[in-house]
């Protein structure tokens, strides 16, 4: 355990409050969290004046602490405090795999030989700690991460009740449960019980199942831990918060697209295929035997013992995620996060199966279909001057915000040595293969936990250094040269970092001219100022109407400029406005 605890912190710990927080949604949760130690509010949190109704409670309590006890100092860019929670929820899962694993050998009454008991579980922590998808939303201050620790921890303790064969309520679990409903909402008692559902109906004991987990009285449990809060919000917030959270972030998320995010029916297949690169045909493979029985007895599966059916387990858990988000109408990548433990939980079955010699022959084909993508995935990125200069179009549209960005990529090595790293991975494995050597994944693993201190962790910082950094000097200017009740106004790019850094209230608006006209008819002006500080990107600063509003240039930052606009000025325009058929529309809320 100490090698699986040293190479969690390697993946999820290093680094952490090196780089700021990254557009668009971390500085909400971020900035929601830091309101509530501010303002001694810890009911309702709020960004930019309004309350934000996204999420329950549990993350922004969590991230408030950090911005709560330790001193600035320690925390500079305001982005350890609020990544924390997401590092610390990504390290408690792998420990908690490789401990089910080391608890539960599933031994089948073939003796361990060679590598001893810690393969299968250091092997099943990096399958969960490697995926791409992990890896990124680990250091997201976000709530994703939060609620797959807490449902892991849930569902893996359902599954030591039920190789316990203990008939006594399950309380930690569903505590856990409790917590992630604070977390994320209902959607993970759902997944939990569509989990338990699958194992208990493909097991043949739903019966069983249900009488040992009970439900009914773990259910009132974890509304107990949950409720409280649900209650005092809707005291205190009123209908508004049932209709925002409840109306448009659960029920309406699952039954039309939000936010443009349609995707179709097979989107999780790529995702997946992406997120959990290059073990999961090793994590299919496992989950196939977990589904249609072990191949390696001739007894059906209902008759296994409790303490062997951990891979059926993780098939279910698979399963149940992806055919759930594979339901809703709207998709994000994110969705699947939850499904990434089992994934890990397969890879250290399949390990454990070549060091008890068991179920080789069926595994090959997934063993050489990895080791296919990680060599596939290397030279790919290795050979980046031939299909890097080809893609200014896609650089232009997902990347407007950093212009700079290719050529960076072009000059420097940083995905050259990501691609070596996968190269040498896939050719180890290879011979590892060749040798028909038990602990084949080890060197696949090991060698690819090097492109995070020499791949992933330098691309964060090229990324926050062309994207985030000029924000942050934006937002420094602003706290210097602002005057008092002089409001500020980010057109364009909506950036909410620039809220979270400047700690000022912010408008956004497009670079219409009727959200030109909005900015200037709808701004509470106030008495002590007549004018208005705005951040303009370059797309907004060549509109025509914005080229009419020359005011004065306090600084400019990567491809944002900050400019102090007069109100009489700015009068002018809008007025002429109409004459040019523009209409303003009725005034938005300020977020």
């Amino acid at each position: 355990m100490v090698g699986v605890t040293a190479l969690s912190a390697l993946l999820f710990l290093s680094q952490l409050g090196r780089t700021g927080l990254v557009d668009e949604t971390p500085p909400l949760f971020a900035a929601a969290a830091r309101n509530m130690v501010e303002s001694g509010d810890w009911l309702t949190p709020r960004v930019n004046g309004a309350p934000r109704f996204d999420k329950p409670i549990l993350v922004y309590w969590l991230m408030g602490l950090g911005y709560q006890f330790p001193p600035p100092s320690l925390d500079p860019l305001g982005s350890l405090a609020a990544r924390l929670p997401s590092a610390l929820s990504a390290t408690v899962v792998s420990l908690a795999l490789a401990d089910v694993l080391w608890c539960w050998p599933q031994q089948q009454g073939v003796s361990v030989h060679r590598g001893g008991r810690w393969l299968a579980p250091l092997t099943a922590s990096l399958g969960f700690g490697l995926a791409p998808l992990v890896l990124a939303w680990s250091r997201a201050a976000v709530s994703d991460m939060l609620l797959t620790g807490l449902l892991s921890l849930g569902l893996l303790g359902f599954w030591r009740h039920w190789a316990w064969r203990d008939h006594r309520l399950p309380v930690g679990p569903w505590l856990m449960l409790g917590l992630a409903v604070l977390t994320k909402g209902p959607v993970a008692l759902a997944l939990a019980c569509l989990t338990c559902l699958l194992f208990g109906c493909r097991q043949r004991k739903l019966g069983l199942l249900w009488r040992r987990l009970s439900p009914l009285k773990g259910m009132a449990l974890a509304a107990l831990i949950a409720l409280p809060w649900y209650v005092a919000e809707f005291a205190a917030e009123g209908p508004a918060f049932i209709q925002s959270f409840f109306g448009y972030h659960n029920i309406q998320r699952f039954t039309q697209v939000v936010n443009g995010h349609s995707e179709p029916f097979w989107f999780y297949g790529p995702i997946l295929l992406v997120g959990a690169m290059p073990q999961l045909p090793v994590a299919l493979h496992g989950a196939w035997i977990g589904l249609t029985g072990p191949h390696d007895r001739g007894i059906p599966q209902s008759s296994h013992p409790p303490e062997v059916s951990l891979r059926c387990f993780a098939a279910c858990w698979l399963l149940a995620v992806v055919v759930f988000f594979t339901m809703t109408t709207t998709k994000l990548p994110s969705y699947i996060l939850p499904a990434m433990p089992a994934v890990g939980l397969l890879v250290g079955l399949i390990a454990g199966d070549w060091q008890r010699e068991a179920n080789r022959e069926q595994s090959w084909g997934a063993a050489w279909t990895s080791v296919a993508l990680t060599a596939v995935a290397g030279a790919g990125l290795c050979t980046q001057a031939l299909w890097l200069p080809r893609l200014d179009q896609a650089f232009a549209q997902s990347f407007p915000d950093m212009p700079t960005l290719k050529v960076e990529l072009q000059t420097s090595s940083i995905i050259v040595n990501i691609g070596l790293i996968w190269l040498i991975a896939a050719g180890l494995t290879t011979l590892a293969l060749y040798k028909r050597w038990w602990g084949w994944l080890l060197p696949l693993q090991l060698v690819l936990v090097l492109w995070i201190p020499l791949g992933l962790l330098p691309l964060a910082n090229l990324m926050d250094r062309l994207r985030q950094e000029p924000l942050r000097a934006m937002a420094t200017v602003v706290q210097q040269e602002s005057y008092s009740g002089e409001p500020l106004a980010m057109v364009g790019f909506k950036k909410p970092s620039l809220h979270f850094y400047a700690k000022r209230l912010v408008r956004y608006g497009e670079d219409t001219a009727p959200d030109l006209a909005n900015l200037v008819l709808c701004t509470n002006w106030g008495l002590k100022t007549d004018a208005m500080l705005v951040v303009l990107d370059e797309r907004a600063a060549a509109q025509p109407h914005w080229q009419r509003l020359q005011g004065n240039t306090v600084a400019h930052a990567g491809v944002y400029e900050l400019r102090r606009l007069r109100r009489q000025e700015m009068e002018a325009v809008v007025n002429q406005l109409p004459r040019d058929g523009v209409v303003h529309r009725d005034c938005p809320q300020a977020t």
